[in-house]
């Protein structure tokens, strides 16, 4: 619980960064993680208790991935080719759970999860970046 809570507070704050002092790359990020958070949350109420593996989860997390690819590819910025690494290593987490069935749904949760964290402190370190070479 105290895990969700940090990565709200976390998000929020990144995303108040790059309302204020980010350019069109970190408002993009940003808006990727709200909905994908969003759609996430969502989907995560169909299958509360992580037994089998969410497959709404999963699509989410694919669109992410292609959304921060996309950034990464479109922006002359470098924290997105990092953020898109974080999030296509915990999109492979769901993989690994529709391969490996037996996995704890507590260990796959927290192996799936754990991404976001590194993710927005990236994120959240280039925008500040960004605006402190005025770029």
């Amino acid at each position: 619980m105290i895990f969700l809570w940090l990565y709200w507070l976390l998000l929020l704050s990144c995303c108040a960064l790059a309302a204020f002092s980010g350019g069109r790359s970190g408002q993009w990020g940003c808006a990727i993680m709200l909905t994908g958070s969003g759609a996430s949350l969502a989907a995560a109420w169909a299958n509360p208790r992580w037994t089998d593996a969410p497959f709404l989860v999963f699509w989410v997390d694919v669109a992410c991935s292609l959304a921060f690819i996309a950034l990464a590819l479109w922006s002359p910025r470098y924290w997105p080719i990092w953020a898109a690494s974080f999030q296509l290593v915990a999109t492979l987490f769901h993989l690994a759970r529709f391969v490996s069935p037996h996995v704890s749904p507590m260990v796959y949760q927290a192996l799936q999860t754990m991404w976001t964290i590194p993710l927005i402190v990236v994120m959240a370190l280039g925008i500040m970046l960004d605006h402190r070479r005025g770029l």
